[in-house]
């Protein structure tokens, strides 16, 4: 949710840095019952990243899942596969204060709430 939050506020993309939203405040409209159409304008950015790992069936069959988090050698597992020797060139760097800062109580439990599937599956947690 941070990074979104951040490439979308770099970008300007519908407004936020615009209109100076706060990470709180953009969760508020973006993470509820009812989205904000204007900041919620692309739903795709929004889903689970469970959602998209399930096939056509709703089931989510497959045997590895890399990680942001350790990225480097998670590709390195995959590429010893179907790609010996290929390389994962570090685009988009960003640099942004720890994302547990950006929280507040009620940005964590909408955020907590959207990506539950997310979070139980992955077992992320914001300690």
């Amino acid at each position: 949710a941070v990074s979104l939050f951040e490439y979308r506020r770099g970008k300007d993309r519908t407004g936020i840095a615009s209109l100076d939203l706060s990470f709180s405040e953009w969760a508020d409209r973006v993470f509820s019952d009812s989205p904000d159409p204007e900041l919620h304008n692309n739903p795709k950015s929004f889903q689970s990243q469970c959602e998209w790992l399930r096939d056509d069936e709703g089931v989510i069959d497959i045997d590895f899942t890399g990680r942001f988090e350790s990225i480097a050698s998670d590709f390195e597992r995959i590429a010893a596969h179907i790609a010996p020797g290929a390389r994962l060139p570090h685009l988009n760097a960003s640099k942004r204060r720890d994302y547990r800062t950006y929280y507040d109580a009620g940005s964590r439990e909408r955020v907590e709430r959207w990506f539950a599937e997310d979070i139980e599956r992955f077992e992320y947690r914001f300690d």
